[in-house]
This record gives C-alpha cells, structure tokens and sequence, in this order.
C-alpha cells in the first residue's frame, strides 16, 4: 500500500470505497465494533482528500504478514482491485459460494436421482434440505450486499 500519497490531493469514489470495504473486511473479522464501522463509513464517504481517508483506516493492520486484506489506496496510476468476501457477490456476478452451492445441489440431487432409478428406499426429496437454505442465505447476502451499495451511492450523491 501506497501511504505516502500527498494528504492534499482529492480522493476519488474507487478510493472511498476501497476504504469502505476495508473497513468492512476489519468489521467482519472483529477489530471493529457495529457503531465503529458506521462512524467511519459515514465519515468515508465524506472524506474529500487522501488526508481525510488516511486516518480512517491508520489504527488497523494494512496488507502484510497478518492480514490479506486489500490495499485501501492503489498505487498511482492503477485501478483499485474490488474486494472479493467470499460469499460471492451479487446474483448477476455469481462468485465462488453460488458455485459451490450450485455443485453441492447437483450432486445431492445425483445421488437422490440414482439411489431412485436404483429402486433403493427414497424417504422424500431430501435435496431439498441442503439446496433450499444454503440457497436462502446466499440470497439474502446477495440482497443484503445490493442494499449496502444503494445505501451508500445514496450517500454519496447526497453528500455531493
């Protein structure tokens, strides 16, 4: 990471919200409390300058030995990398929970298949018990994270 930009130079929204998701990534591993990532959110996407961002962010452990955690600020000249959670992202993106799930769906629904064709005992369509609520909580997650980021445009263009 790249913390000897000029303090006085205007963050860009890749800038904000590559801190933002930082923040978050530091919420969800517990350095940070729920009113502590709120406070800083709301002050992110204040933050016109680098040195309106730095502080936010100078207290938590930056990508090293302890942490892969994305850099907040891209070095000059380079695209900020989006932050990947794990859980996949939204629906129209896919990502790697939908695939697992989609993989576990189809071969618990292989072996119900089979265990049917083979005229083996088939005590209802269990499948269903693993597709239907790993299925619910990635679409609560994907609407979850879609709502975040309306949340946040909001704020944004409202504080423009």
């Amino acid at each position: 990471m790249s913390r000897q930009r000029d303090p006085k130079l205007r963050a860009s929204d890749a800038d904000r919200d590559a801190v933002a998701e930082q923040l978050r990534e530091h919420f969800a591993t517990g350095r940070l409390r729920m009113d502590e990532l709120n406070e800083r959110l709301d002050k992110v996407y204040a933050a016109q300058t680098y040195g309106d961002l730095e502080p936010l962010v100078d207290d938590l452990p930056g990508p090293g030995p302890y942490s892969d955690l994305p850099v907040p600020f891209p070095a000059n000249g380079t695209s900020p990398v989006p932050f990947e959670h794990g859980w996949g992202g939204d629906l129209t993106h896919g990502g790697p929970a939908w695939g697992a799930w989609g993989s576990a769906s189809v071969i618990c629904w292989g072996i119900w298949l089979a265990s049917a064709i083979s005229g083996g005992s088939v005590a209802g369509f269990w499948p269903v018990w693993v597709t239907v609520p790993w299925g619910g909580v990635l679409l609560a997650q994907a609407i979850g994270d879609r709502a975040d980021r309306d949340r946040n445009d909001h704020r944004r263009r409202r504080l423009e």
